[in-house]
This record gives structure tokens, C-alpha cells and sequence, in this order.
């Protein structure tokens, strides 16, 4: 348009240049120990501390105090439920001749060693769900 101070080539746009992952994409970057926001920093100092804050964007990992007891939670529910999934199907596949003794090592193995080995990705992927349900 004559007079106009606007640049037609360069419009202004109403995208988002940076748009909001979805929920799987945050979930997956969670339980893989990155920030579930941008994905390019760790969550973690080690397997058990965690950042304050993402390094790249800010995110703050630990928003409300007690918020880490939902990883807990998630942690605990995903545990049992594998070891009620191989005890069960231990039972049954060895069933009627149940090696009792084994497979209670077995699954007090899997309660103490599953926990600790998914402690991360657990609270990784309750803060992903905590940051998206909060959009």
C-alpha cells in the first residue's frame, strides 16, 4: 500500500516460533532424565539430586514443595506392578510345581533393584506431566 511503513515480504506472524511439545514428547524427555520443556538440558547431578532449574530455559524442576512425592508415588506403583506381573507370570508358567524360594528371591530382587534403577525416569516424567497439566 502506498504510504504504508509495513514490509509485505516480512508480515508479522501469529505462530508461535518455538511451539509447546505435547504431552508424549514431554513425557519421553522426562523419563530420559532431560528437561520436558526444551529437552537440551539434564535434570539431573547425579542419580539422586537434581537441578534447581533447566540450564537452557529456565524450567524450575522443583515448582511446589513436595512436589518430588509424585515421582515417589509413580515409582512405587510402576515397581509393584512389575513385580506382580513377573511373579504372576512366574506362578502360572511354573504352575503346579511353584519353585517357592526362587521366586520370592526373584521379585525381592526387582523391589529393591527396580526402584532404585527407575528413580530418575520417574520423577523425570511426574515433573513432564506436573509442567503440561499446568499449561
Amino acid at each position: 500500500m502506498p504510504g504504508s511503513d509495513e514490509d509485505p515480504d516480512h508480515a508479522p506472524s501469529d505462530a508461535d516460533p518455538t511451539p509447546e511439545p505435547g504431552l508424549g514428547t514431554m513425557l519421553r524427555r522426562g523419563m530420559l532424565r532431560r528437561c520436558p520443556a526444551c529437552g537440551e538440558a539434564t535434570m539431573f547431578r547425579s542419580w539422586f539430586a537434581m537441578h534447581d532449574r533447566c540450564a537452557t530455559c529456565g524450567l524450575d524442576f522443583h515448582r511446589e514443595h513436595g512436589q518430588v512425592l509424585g515421582g515417589v508415588t509413580l515409582n512405587l506403583v510402576i515397581t509393584l506392578g512389575a513385580m506382580l506381573t513377573v511373579f504372576l507370570f512366574f506362578a502360572i508358567v511354573t504352575w503346579p510345581d511353584v519353585p517357592v524360594g526362587l521366586l520370592a528371591a526373584i521379585t525381592l530382587g526387582i523391589c529393591v533393584v527396580f526402584p532404585i534403577a527407575f528413580l530418575p525416569s520417574s520423577r523425570g516424567a511426574w515433573i513432564a506431566l506436573d509442567q503440561r497439566l499446568q499449561r
